[in-house]
């Protein structure tokens, strides 16, 4: 476990899994060659502070920290490495004026050579008048939300829900939906064209990577990049904490 010393009163807390470096440059060159292009946003997210979030905290005392970091480093020690993959673009928010772009992830396994590879999505329900996954299992811009989580990103998330209600933070009642923040407030006067988020990504953001590790941030608000990691957690370490 890596951290920085902090001594704010009180910090705006949530625990994520972060994408790989080369993830994170293939997806914000996508962002400012593509997307950008086909969807008006007023604010775009800093390629540093693409995440996959677990467990939004919030206002956090500095001295319940140490209780904190001690919860998700139990967590990660009980937890393997898995692999995951991003999986299409979709919108929160209304049809015509989303409040949210993002990517949606999706399962990988390790193949025979010790690679990830893609595991085909098994939604195969094609939304007739929007709102549901397409035949490729992709959101549609009518706010619906991203696919479910994979059996280990979702074990993974009632566990550190689990390590952290004792601590005082509320359960999440709704389920579950991972998804990467790519930008927010549709700007424009019409609505999204519904088949430019079917679009498929580039091959690179299709490319499998291993979730080995969880992340403690700290929400900066004003500031860019926003978040700033406080403490890292490498999945299997027990020696951490």
């Amino acid at each position: 476990m890596s951290e920085h010393t902090e001594s704010s009163a009180s910090l705006r807390l949530f625990a994520a899994l972060p994408l790989p470096r080369e993830l994170r440059d293939a997806l914000a060159g996508w962002s400012r060659d593509k997307l950008r292009k086909t969807f008006p946003m007023e604010k775009w997210v800093h390629p540093e502070d693409y995440h996959l979030t677990l467990k939004f905290l919030g206002g956090t005392p500095a001295d319940r920290m140490p209780a904190v970091r001690e919860a998700l480093a139990l967590v990660a020690a009980g937890t393997a490495p898995f692999g995951l993959a991003l999986d299409g673009l979709g919108t929160f928010g209304r049809p015509g004026l989303p409040a949210v772009l993002w990517a949606g992830v999706r399962a990988a396994e390790r193949s025979g050579t010790g690679a990830w590879s893609g595991l085909a999505d098994r939604r195969r329900q094609a939304a007739a008048s929007g709102g549901g996954p397409d035949a490729n299992g992709r959101a549609q811009p009518s706010g619906s939300a991203p696919p479910s989580a994979s059996a280990p990103l979702a074990r993974l998330a009632e566990a550190v829900e689990a390590a952290l209600v004792p601590l005082g933070y509320p359960a999440e009642p709704r389920a579950y939906r991972p998804h990467v923040t790519l930008a927010r407030r549709w700007s424009a006067p019409h609505a999204p064209d519904r088949a430019l988020l079917a679009a498929p990504p580039p091959a690179a953001l299709s490319a499998p990577w291993a979730a080995d590790r969880l992340v403690l941030y700290r929400s900066r608000l004003g500031q860019t990049p926003m978040y700033e990691p406080l403490a890292e957690f490498l999945f299997g370490n027990r020696d951490s904490g």
